[in-house]
């Protein structure tokens, strides 16, 4: 459970710094969309590839975190079944991953 709760912590903090990135990346492009030479625009440009790459790279790594927090929880479910008179039955219409 311990490992759960980290990588949902970790899911939460990649979440946010993904939010960081995309609001950055709109900030850049309206600041960007103020310059009238193509030679000032050029520097707003590649600021907007780095943002959007870490965006990508904070969301990945917020989607990887989340499955791994759901393999951890399905994990120890199994476990407490196995040893427990009391299953921990799914809920009806969940989906089985």
């Amino acid at each position: 459970m311990e490992a759960m709760s980290s990588e949902q912590k970790n899911a939460r903090t990649y979440t946010i710094l993904a939010s960081i990135f995309v609001s950055s990346l709109i900030v850049t492009k309206i600041l960007e969309s103020q310059k009238k030479n193509v030679e000032e625009k050029r520097p707003y440009r590649h600021a907007m590839y780095a943002e959007g790459g870490l965006f990508l790279a904070a969301t990945i790594l917020s989607w990887n975190s989340t499955r791994s927090a759901k393999r951890e929880l399905v994990s120890a479910v199994e476990e407490f079944n196995e040893h427990s008179p009391h299953k921990i039955e799914p809920a009806d219409g969940a989906s089985a991953e």
